[in-house]
């Protein structure tokens, strides 16, 4: 709606006409994306034009509100920008702190206990190689296997030691959830190698 109503008020105050560099630019970037197969993100190049139509209804000075205090001119532009920026920056502070809350920080624990048993040459089996890189080990792909067989068998093909299994794995890998259970022991009803 705001680029919509920037059209008008660009085209009103000739702000359309003045960054006439702008909207050539875009034209020709538009018709690069043409013959590619459209998806989302593709329109991702797009937003600065976008969002410089969207701007202008706010930065035209057609819609000014400037009210006049004794001599002095004040613009409430300012003080109303002010409201949504004060909204967004504690929105901002709300899903840093989920974001914070939410990082592998037994990662940090793991790594110490993995430098401190490693032997050269170990290689840890995980999703995301930040405990191998904070233990000092080198990492394997977790692969997408349905059996612990299957896992082991991975696991002896690489030379890998060591397996990193958090909640986030066990997300992606259901077949593995028991392994979330540092209580359980786990039995091969096969033969052992």
């Amino acid at each position: 709606m705001c680029a919509a109503l920037g059209l008008v008020v660009g085209a009103r105050d000739g702000t359309l006409r003045r960054l006439w560099p702008l909207w050539l630019a875009g034209f020709f970037l538009f018709g690069s994306l043409v013959p590619v197969f459209y998806s989302e993100r593709y329109s991702l190049a797009l937003l600065p034009f976008y969002a410089t139509l969207a701007a202008v209804p706010f930065a035209s000075p057609l819609a000014a509100f400037v009210v006049s205090l004794g001599k002095r001119r004040v613009g409430l532009k300012p003080l109303i920008a002010a409201l949504p920026l004060a909204a967004a920056v504690a929105m901002t502070v709300k899903v840093q702190a989920r974001v914070i809350d939410q990082l592998p920080v037994e990662v940090l624990d793991c790594a110490k206990t993995l430098r401190r048993l490693k032997a050269p040459g170990d290689r840890i089996i995980a999703r995301k190689w930040h405990i191998a890189y904070h233990g000092g080990v080198d990492g394997i792909a977790f692969p997408f296997t349905n059996s612990l067989a299957e896992l082991a068998a991975y696991a002896r093909e690489n030379r890998t030691r060591w397996l990193y299994f958090s909640w986030p794995e066990a997300e992606t890998r259901p077949q593995y959830y028991y392994l979330l259970d540092t209580s359980a022991v786990v039995l091969d009803s096969g033969r052992c190698s």
